[in-house]
């Protein structure tokens, strides 16, 4: 994602805050339009020359939790329920895997820390707080997050076997 604004610009970038061990996809649910169907814990990488290379919303011991879903959210007010989508779903690997094209995941009921580490020791005291207050909210209801993408949910080995079949 890019915010322009003349000097100011800013490029940030979505990073997984933790091993990716931590991500939980429930097949069922992405199929099943209900339910978790991929949780995942990100942090937002902030970058221009003012903010410089540490500055982050969300870290590694405090990330955003998304739990994405297919179906619709109860999000906390003022958003209001959006619905995902499962795609076009087949299952490949004799069933092994669920293979969701054009899956629409979606989470607006998550909360984010506020930025931390910007402009470097010292400097943040200062730059945290401005960023924060540019940012906006950053509490339960006020967010939203949707991804658009295929999705390939399954065994490692069922999954290697099925790009190896079909790159």
């Amino acid at each position: 994602m890019t915010f322009e604004n003349g000097l100011t610009g800013l490029n940030s970038t979505l990073e997984l805050a933790l091993p990716a061990t931590e991500i939980r996809v429930s097949e069922n649910n992405l199929a099943g339009k209900k339910g978790v169907a991929l949780k995942i814990p990100v942090k937002v990488h902030l970058e221009n020359p003012f903010l410089g290379s540490n500055c982050y919303v969300g870290s590694s011991s405090s990330p955003i939790w998304w739990e994405l879903t297919t179906g619709t959210t109860a999000p906390p007010p003022p958003n209001e329920p959006i619905s995902g989508s499962a795609g076009s779903l087949s299952f490949p690997e004799e069933g092994r895997i669920v293979h969701s094209e054009g899956a629409i995941l979606v989470d607006n009921a998550w909360a984010a820390p506020g930025a931390s580490g910007c402009g470097g020791f010292l400097v943040e005291l200062i730059l945290d707080p401005v960023v924060n207050a540019q940012l906006g909210t950053t509490t339960a209801g006020h967010n939203t997050a949707i991804l658009d993408n295929t999705v390939d949910a399954g065994a490692a080995a069922a999954v290697k076997t099925n790009d190896e079949e079909n790159p």
